[in-house]
């Protein structure tokens, strides 16, 4: 009898480490969770730009757009809110279908594409090479419970060469229509219209033909 139960707890536990090994490998969410809802910025089109009609009679330049460097907890695909004085806390049902580096790095390339007349803008990749290049540093971006508010840092460096001719610094707050991931998503959308266009305006007056 002892035999026949020892050999019945066995084969239960022999059952639950199988149950948990097909867990594993086919990415089952715990018990009363969900598959996180990808989410993504949108593509901003350019409304009414601000430079002068003398630019269109200037020489073509060339404007390379690097992917902005940021912490290890934005480079990935969570999205984030403060849930306390220094504490950080990933939102559990949503996350970013394409990191935030990426997509802004997208985004940003094709809105001066598109508003920066006279001048080529690419992405940096290998074998591209520019008269100008972009870099950044995005160093926060998170919901802000206590004041619902969407909270950005990030600096931008104009370089002419190797030569750096320009740095900036944005330190941003877009109020929240709702305190939620999509609500979070929404005022980044707001954001990032605000932040292409001071940065157009911002980078014109440097881009002026190589001598």
């Amino acid at each position: 009898m002892r035999g026949v139960k020892l050999m019945r707890w066995f084969r239960s536990l022999l059952l639950f480490c199988v149950c948990v090994s097909l867990s594993a490998c086919v990415g089952i969410w715990p018990l009363g969770e969900k598959e996180p809802t990808a989410l993504s910025l949108q593509v901003v089109t350019p409304t009414g730009s601000a430079l002068p009609a003398a630019s269109l009679t200037r020489p073509l330049l060339s404007l390379v757009v690097e992917r902005p460097s940021a912490p290890s907890g934005l480079s990935g695909h969570s999205i984030w809110f403060a849930s306390g004085p220094h504490q950080l806390t990933p939102f559990r049902e949503h996350q970013w279908q394409t990191p935030l580096p990426e997509q802004l790095e997208t985004y940003l390339q094709a809105y001066l594409s598109q508003s920066l007349s006279g001048v080529r803008v690419y992405l940096d990749r290998p074998g591209v090479s520019s008269d100008y290049r972009l870099t950044s540093e995005l160093l926060q971006w998170h919901l802000d419970q206590t004041s619902q508010r969407l909270l950005v840092t990030l600096h931008a460096h104009l370089y002419q060469g190797e030569r750096l001719l320009i740095s900036w610094q944005w330190q941003h707050s877009e109020a929240l229509r709702e305190v939620t991931a999509p609500g979070l998503v929404q005022a980044g959308q707001v954001w990032m219209e605000k932040w292409f266009q001071q940065l157009e305006r911002s980078l014109w007056p440097y881009l002026i033909p190589l001598e």
